[in-house]
């Protein structure tokens, strides 16, 4: 019999190893990084080996490498300092360089750094998880339909995993044709093969590339909100929002109704499209029109959710219109590594799975890694722990009125909104990535330039310091004021 040796590390042992980790890394990599400093060799191996999401290779020719960050602060390979205004992609809600979440992954890799979690197998750490968000959608956003909770590794997979769900729950209920989706014009849910044909401003993939037009499954609205819903299009004494609810209804008619639609997918808050804000009516509205013709209703809350509206979920907003299933994934652990997901309410979980026969073949590898799990529970226990969403609430706040008085009196400026720590500055023309490309070359701030061009997005960490938010504010007056509206 082969005599088995105990592996596991003390903490003090584990430190101890994390700390050699730090001082003396791999050799391989070392030798590679001695040209750390160098800028040009660094970018020409980058320009032949890596491809990068929304790729283009003329704009990569000047990319930005970056080597480090801390807090609110990132620094280049060239020594340089920028303001993180988009805190990571919109994930990063607790800043950089957080010790203690290394810490909390080293340990879980100490301890079991991956196994299957497929139906038969599961790991602590994603139990823990599961039940932590549970609880603060129940107990801190008031969901009390919500219990369970499905693991993937972003946003996109959880928006795809949602609606094949969606087809399943009415072929449990016998309602095969039930397949159309609704979403929102200027809508953002991610690029895999469902999401992106729920935009329909993306042609380079989803069902138009595929067929060569697009399908009657994919249905959208305007989004409520005046700069965004089509004025001739409102009726007297109506509000944007039962203007587009009434909206929504007639399309839901058109569409087929009760017999062919199945869901309604939507952001609370745009936040790629530009961080644009729904009129209050129209939630509320909506819930009750998608309960009229059996629709199930998937709040997209990827970019919205872990507090980045100043709530732990945007839909708290609307207290009564409680989604059937809702996405999530970025703040959940603020980037330090992958995690997405949706949560199911006790309806959808019963259907799909309670009362099915058959199981549910939909499944990731890195559903439920340990180390993810882990990386989430302490970014949740920080959150907590240093009351960040209500920070997120009161510095949003406060930032929002920063801008709105150093900005709008400027001849491109349309519109600044905001919601906790997710604003937007609306522009006269689409100019969108130039002001992005200039906040970066000349005030050395990280700003996000929305899908359709008109909006320069912010989305800073909760950590970001009053001082960095003026600087900010200043950077922004001054690209913007040397910008003239195009002629």
């Amino acid at each position: 019999m082969v005599e088995r040796k105990e592996t596991t590390l003390t903490e003090q042992q584990q430190q101890q190893q994390f700390g050699k980790l730090q001082q003396q890394p791999d050799k391989s990599f070392t030798e590679f990084t001695k040209i750390k400093n160098d800028y040009k060799t660094l970018l020409d191996v980058d320009l032949k080996r890596v491809i990068h999401g929304a790729f283009d290779l003329k704009e990569q020719q000047d990319a930005i490498i970056w080597q480090s960050g801390s807090g609110s602060m990132l620094m280049d390979v060239k020594g340089e300092e920028y303001i993180d205004a988009l805190g990571g992609l919109f994930n990063n809600h607790i800043g950089h360089g957080r010790r203690e979440m290394a810490q909390a992954v080293f340990d879980q890799m100490c301890q079991l750094e991956f196994m299957a979690s497929v139906t038969g197998y599961s790991n602590v750490r994603a139990i823990e998880l599961s039940e932590k968000i549970i609880q603060i959608a129940q107990q801190k956003s008031g969901f009390k339909n919500m219990c369970s909770v499905f693991f993937c590794s972003g946003g996109s997979e959880a928006n795809e995993a949602a609606f094949h769900l969606t087809l399943r729950y009415w072929e449990m209920k016998g309602l095969k044709n039930k397949t159309k989706m609704i979403s929102f014009n200027n809508c953002y849910h991610g690029s895999s093969f469902v999401c992106a044909s729920a935009n329909p401003n993306i042609k380079s993939n989803g069902w138009e590339r595929l067929t060569g037009s697009r399908s009657d499954n994919f249905v959208q609205v305007h989004f409520p909100n005046g700069n965004y819903f089509p004025r001739e299009l409102i009726e007297k004494d109506e509000t944007v929002g039962q203007a587009a609810a009434r909206f929504l209804e007639e399309t839901i008619v058109k569409s087929g109704g009760k017999d062919k639609v199945a869901s309604f997918l939507f952001e609370p808050v745009q936040g790629d499209g530009g961080a644009v804000i729904p009129h209050d009516d129209f939630f509320p509205l909506a819930r009750q029109i998608c309960d009229k013709y059996d629709i199930l209703m998937i709040a997209d809350e990827v970019m919205t959710g872990f507090g980045k509206t100043g709530k732990w979920f945007a839909m708290e907003y609307w207290p009564t219109c409680q989604p059937d299933i809702l996405t999530f994934a970025k703040g959940v652990s603020s980037g330090y590594l992958p995690v997405g997901g949706f949560m199911i309410s006790n309806d959808v979980r019963q259907v799909c799975f309670e009362q099915a026969e058959e199981k549910w073949f939909h499944d990731y590898t890195y559903s439920a890694h340990p180390c993810c799990m882990v990386a989430a529970l302490k970014n949740l226990e920080i959150l907590e722990r240093e009351n960040l969403v209500s920070v997120c609430a009161d510095k949003g706040l406060k930032f929002l009125t920063l801008l709105s008085d150093k900005l709008s009196g400027l001849p491109i400026v349309k519109d600044v909104r905001g919601a906790g720590l997710l604003l937007g500055i609306e522009l006269i023309d689409t100019i969108a990535s130039d002001i992005e490309k200039r906040m970066l070359k000349e005030e050395h701030i990280v700003v996000h330039a929305a899908s359709n061009e008109h909006v320069v997005t912010l989305s800073p960490s909760f950590v970001t310091t009053e001082e960095q938010f003026q600087r900010i504010a200043d950077g922004l007056y001054n690209v913007l004021s040397k910008t003239s509206p195009q002629q």
